[in-house]
Parts: C-alpha cells; structure tokens; sequence
C-alpha cells in the first residue's frame, strides 16, 4: 500500500467538512498519534515513523468525526464505530491496509477494554472481524 500524501489526506478531510493540521515534530505527547476535536471538526496528526500507521490513525479519527455522536469520554463501542467507519470511509477512497496495520488497530481498541461485560462482549465479538 502507498500511503496517500498530507495533501491527498488534507482533501479528504476537507470533503468531509474537516480541517486537518500536522503537528510539529515533538509538540504531541507521543508523536505517533493523533488528535481530534469535534466542534469545530478538526484532526492533528503528528509524526509516525510508519505512513500507514499515519493513514489508518486519521482515517480512524474521520470516522469519529463522522460518526458525531461518539461520548466525550471515548468508549469501547465508539471506537469501534470509529475503526469500522474509518476503514469503510478509506476504501472508498482507493485506500487499504495491511493485515498487520488492521492488527495494529485491533490492538488499540482492545486498551479500552474495562470491567464492563458488554465491553467485553463487544471486543469479544470485534477481534474476529
């Protein structure tokens, strides 16, 4: 897969009514990561040593986006959602990951894990998808 560019990223954002900035190197708490506030929508990416992993995490933070109903304390089920819509919203893009990245996002999700069942049915169920 050839990650799609910070302007091919940038446009999508923007067809989506969302800004996105890149934060400068060091200025994120860890610099593979990513950020995104809903109003106004916007998404920072910082700086990854993997593009892919780059790509998956703004798709992944689009979906909350577009999913707009997420909680403010992020749960299990909407980043889950946020997963789901994110791959969906980058296939239509041309976009596609490799098993190991959908991994990668899998073992995200799975630190939202808490003492609740219907979480954990939830990642029970998920992790097979």
């Amino acid at each position: 897969m050839t990650p799609p560019s910070d302007a091919a990223l940038a446009e999508i954002a923007h067809a989506y009514g969302v800004a996105l900035r890149f934060a400068p190197a060091g200025t994120m708490r860890d610099l593979s990561s990513s950020d995104r506030r809903a109003s106004p929508p916007w998404i920072t990416l910082g700086t990854y040593a993997s593009q892919e992993a780059r790509a998956a995490d703004f798709f992944h933070e689009l979906g909350h986006c577009v999913n707009g109903g997420d909680h403010p304390a992020a749960t299990m089920g909407d980043e889950l959602r946020a997963w789901i819509t994110g791959f969906g919203l980058a296939a239509r893009h041309d976009v596609h990951f490799s098993s190991t990245e959908v991994r990668r996002a899998f073992a995200q999700l799975s630190t939202y894990l808490g003492a609740d069942d219907a979480e954990r049915r939830l990642w029970n169920d998920a992790r097979f998808w």
